[in-house]
C-alpha cells in the first residue's frame, strides 16, 4: 500500500504544486534553461520529458494536450515546430539536472540549485551527478586557508601604513602545564642557608600576627568598657 508515500509534494497543496510545475514548464521551454532547487528540477523533470513526447507526435489531440498544461500557445508552437524536431532520434532523456551551487541566502539547510536544461540534438544523454556538501574537516581547513589569506593581505597595508602589528597577550599557563613542564619538575637543592632563612622568616610572621591580635583584642575591650561606661 502507498499510504502517505508521495514523491514531489514541495511543501504545497496540490493546487499551488501544479500552478508552480505549469509555470517551470512554460519558462523551461521558453528559455531552455532555468535555475531553481534540486527538489523542483526532478519534479518537474519528468513532465518535461512527457512534453517532448507528445511534441514529437505531430497530432491535434497532442497539441491540445500540452496546451492544457502549458497554457501558452507561442511557447506550444515553438516545442512542436522547434523542439520537437531536434529530438526526433532520441528516446527519453531530453533534459538534465547540473548541480550549480548552493544558495548564498541558506546555505546550511537549503537544497542544492540546480538548472534543468535541454541537452543539444544527440544519439546520447549526459547527467551530472550533483557534488557531495564537503566534511567538516575539510569546511575546517578551508576557513583556515581563508584566515591566512586575509591576514597575508592585512600584513603589506599595515607595513606600508607604518603601523605595527599588535602582539596578542600571551596565554595564561596552566597549573597542569606548570607542573609538567622540566623547569618545574627539577628538584631545588636545600642548603643549611635557605632552611635558616626560612625559619627566621615564619618566627618573624608569628611574631607579627601575635602583636596584631594583641592589639584588635585591646580595642575591642576598650570600646566595651566605653560602652558600659556610658
Amino acid at each position: 500500500m502507498r499510504h502517505r508515500n508521495h514523491r514531489f509534494r514541495l511543501g504545497r497543496v496540490s493546487e499551488h504544486r501544479t500552478a508552480m510545475l505549469r509555470n517551470m514548464l512554460v519558462a523551461l521551454f521558453r528559455h531552455e534553461r532555468i535555475e531553481t532547487t534540486e527538489a523542483k528540477a526532478k519534479a518537474v523533470r519528468g513532465l518535461a520529458d512527457h512534453m517532448v513526447t507528445l511534441a514529437k507526435r505531430e497530432s491535434l489531440h497532442a497539441r491540445r494536450q500540452a496546451l492544457s498544461m502549458m497554457p501558452d500557445t507561442e511557447v506550444v508552437r515553438r516545442l512542436f515546430d522547434q523542439i520537437g524536431a531536434r529530438y526526433a532520434d532520441r528516446h527519453g532523456g531530453y533534459t538534465r539536472i547540473i548541480h550549480a551551487g548552493v544558495r548564498a541566502t541558506r546555505a546550511s539547510s537549503t537544497p542544492a540549485s540546480a538548472a534543468a536544461t535541454a541537452p543539444p540534438s544527440s544519439t546520447s544523454s549526459s547527467s551530472i551527478v550533483p557534488r557531495r556538501r564537503p566534511t567538516a574537516r575539510a569546511r575546517r581547513a578551508r576557513r583556515r586557508k581563508g584566515r591566512a589569506r586575509a591576514r597575508a593581505r592585512r600584513r603589506p597595508r599595515a607595513e606600508a601604513s607604518g603601523r605595527r602589528r599588535r602582539r596578542p597577550p600571551p596565554r595564561a599557563r596552566s597549573y597542569r602545564r606548570s607542573l609538567s613542564s622540566p623547569v618545574a619538575s627539577r628538584p631545588q637543592r636545600v642548603t643549611s642557608e635557605t632552611r635558616s632563612s626560612v625559619a627566621a622568616r615564619r618566627v618573624q610572621n608569628s611574631r607579627t600576627m601575635a602583636v596584631k591580635n594583641a592589639s584588635a583584642a585591646a580595642g575591642f575591650m576598650a570600646s566595651i568598657f566605653s560602652s558600659v561606661a556610658r
